[in-house]
């Protein structure tokens, strides 16, 4: 089954379901699988501390404004600054 058959598969349940509180469970499972795989351990910092999948994706939003402001050294010009420590 694709992603896009899933997809239209849960549209057609939650079409035919009329019980609201059987709608609100659906929307409280699905919220709390969001949140579960954001908290998600997707790897470990040099210290060993766990990084989670919503820490990286800040950490990487962040290294790439940095890049689009100019914040940031060239491999060259760092090679040239180790020199002279």
């Amino acid at each position: 089954m694709t992603a896009r058959d899933i997809k239209f598969s849960i549209n057609q349940i939650l079409d035919n379901t009329k019980d609201h509180t059987v709608l609100e469970a659906y929307y409280e499972i699905l919220k709390n699988l969001i949140k579960v795989q954001k908290n998600q351990v997707v790897g470990y910092d040099v210290e060993g501390e766990a990084i989670t999948r919503k820490v990286l994706e800040k950490n990487v939003t962040g290294a790439s404004m940095n890049i689009e402001n100019g914040n940031f050294i060239r491999h060259e010009d760092l090679k040239k600054d180790i020199e002279n420590w």
